[in-house]
């Protein structure tokens, strides 16, 4: 997951990030740094029209990279391979 998309998506729902953030970490999840192989791989499968925004395809080059699961529930993402939809 984008980790600044889902601090920006409590923030804006009225939610306390400093609770959130905890509860998160809580379960053990890890925030990964990118890599400039993770922004290189991003970069070169960006297709006009095909609506994967840059933070998209950074999430997918992550999971990629670590060979896990990449959830979402954004539609425009394919749910084959290692992408699951989580609606």
């Amino acid at each position: 997951m984008n980790w600044s998309e889902v601090a920006q998506k409590v923030t804006a729902a009225g939610g306390d990030w400093q609770v959130a953030r905890a509860l998160l970490l809580s379960y053990g999840l890890q925030v990964v740094d990118a890599t400039a192989d993770d922004a290189e791989w991003a970069a070169t499968r960006w297709r006009r029209g095909e609506g994967l925004s840059l933070a998209d395809r950074f999430c997918l080059a992550l999971g990629a990279r670590l060979g896990g699961t990449v959830w979402t529930a954004d539609t425009a993402w394919a749910s084959d391979g290692n992408i699951s939809q989580i609606r």
